[in-house]
């Protein structure tokens, strides 16, 4: 394989590091090269190398590549942590969750399913909140369907983790003032722990939740998040543009400089997600 100068450098240079670079010059190319390098010329052992693809289309392809180098065994699969950070997520819990009353045989809702639910408890919640000055507010001033949508982009975005920036995506009307904003906030982080409790005790789970509960698991137990720190010397991240804030905060958990290395590829002008925009 013909390699650029500056390919090469980024392959085989020690460190964390970043590639910024545009569609068409070989970034993905760069990432499964930099993978190999750590196993073949660093002797990293491949369960050690942990590798974030965006979609499990673009893990495939990259397993594929990697095991069709010609250094490597297709018996040596197994082995290859090349995944999407759900995956990640949800074998990471399988292995740990206990600690947060999961069993390892949970299961996850297909994402069509999982929505339908949640407008029923959000149809049940506002029912019961509608003495609640902020559920009755919200509504007054922006109406009961725009009170799902706000609380279905509040929960998605795990609401604990809202920034004050991403707050003014909501657009509220100047009728709600700061004091009813944080009361509505906090009803819709208590009615998110409703769901997620009940999630728990039923061992079903969302995609989102996969990362809910991978965060407090990676900031609740500091035993378990320096075990998988020391687990992996090598993290790669594919199309890192598109990652979510929740991803982003797995990713930095992940990484510690005494432990391993960081290695980013990504195009900011190629980001697809409006939360990329907040």
């Amino acid at each position: 394989m013909k390699l650029t100068e500056e390919q090469k450098k980024a392959i085989e240079t020690q460190g964390s590091m970043a590639v910024i670079a545009s569609a068409g010059t070989g970034k993905t190319t760069v990432l499964t090269q930099r993978f190999l390098h750590a196993h073949l010329q660093r002797e990293m052992p491949l369960h050690q190398l942990l590798a974030f693809t965006f979609t499990e289309k673009a893990s495939r392809e990259m397993m594929a590549r990697v095991l069709e180098s010609d250094h490597l065994s297709y018996a040596q699969a197994p082995l290859l942590n090349i995944s999407t950070i759900h995956s990640f997520c949800q074998r990471l819990l399988k292995q740990h969750g206990e600690v947060l009353g999961l069993r390892s045989d949970f299961e996850v809702y297909d994402e069509e399913s999982h929505n339908v639910w949640v407008d029923i408890m959000i149809a049940k919640r506002a029912l019961v909140g509608l003495d609640e000055n902020s559920i009755a507010n919200f509504i007054k001033c922006y109406g009961y369907q725009n009170l799902k949508k706000t609380m279905r982009f509040l929960i998605k975005m795990d609401v604990q983790h809202v920034t004050a920036q991403a707050r003014t995506c909501l657009n509220l009307p100047t009728e709600i003032d700061v004091p009813h904003l944080n009361d509505f906030l906090k009803t819709v982080f208590d009615f998110q722990e409703e769901l997620i409790q009940h999630k728990i005790k039923n061992q079903i789970l969302s995609y989102d939740d996969l990362e809910v509960l991978t965060m407090r698991l990676l900031s609740d137990h500091p035993q378990i998040l320096k075990k998988i720190q020391r687990q992996y010397k090598q993290i790669l991240v594919d199309e890192y543009q598109d990652i979510s804030p929740r991803q982003f905060f797995i990713i930095k958990k992940l990484f510690q400089s005494k432990y391993n290395e960081l290695f980013i590829v990504g195009d900011p002008k190629q980001y697809i997600y409006g939360f990329s925009r907040c």
